[in-house]
């Protein structure tokens, strides 16, 4: 069975294993051409409300009131399922992040023990890592000084032109989509296949 490639992004309750996945975006994308197909959008209800840092809100722009009533993990767990199966064809999926080991740790406590049934075991890519190795090996340029250039979603955006509103998981995706372009433009020998 082949694998699929998605595009993921994950907004939560804070930043530590106390909080909680919140929102989510999963788009399918052509690995080679970088075109995008069926998408998940999904909001999800804390089971701990009263963990959420109130920073993480403000940063997110999610309202407490709101993120309350958003419908149960079990719900969205299972629509997401069924997307997987039905628009996926239950293919092992290839997740692209900008920051996988954060994304990561929340959609496994979200999915719990279906994510080693959807997920491919051993690859992922990771934009914000691919960046820092690039930095470190002086791939990348920008018009800064290399040692100030940020790998952050939003620095880069800001700094390539890129329209983006930070912090949901929806534009989080189209803007790592973004920086893929920029890498395959940039890199003639960069490929998600291989």
């Amino acid at each position: 069975m082949s694998n699929v490639y998605c595009v993921l992004d994950t907004e939560t309750t804070g930043l530590t294993d106390d909080h909680e996945l919140i929102e989510f975006t999963m788009i399918e994308v052509n690995p080679v051409t970088l075109v995008t197909g069926t998408q998940f959008q999904g909001k999800v209800a804390p089971q701990f409300p009263s963990r959420t840092d109130p920073r993480a809100l403000k940063v997110n722009g999610i309202k407490y009131e709101d993120m309350i009533d958003y419908p149960s993990d079990t719900l969205i767990r299972s629509e997401f399922i069924g997307w997987w199966e039905d628009a996926l064809g239950g293919r092992p999926i290839i997740p692209i992040a900008h920051n996988w080991a954060f994304d990561s740790r929340f959609f496994r406590k979200f999915l719990q023990y279906q994510m080693e049934d959807m997920f491919h075991k051993n690859r992922y890519i990771d934009t914000k890592a691919t960046l820092e190795t690039l930095k470190i090996i002086g791939k990348i340029c920008s018009h800064r000084n290399p040692e100030e250039f940020s790998t952050h979603l939003d620095d880069l955006t800001s700094a390539w032109g890129i329209a983006h509103d930070p912090h949901k998981s929806y534009e989080d995706c189209h803007a790592t989509l973004d920086v893929l372009r920029y890498l395959k433009e940039a890199l003639p020998d960069f490929k998600l296949e291989g």
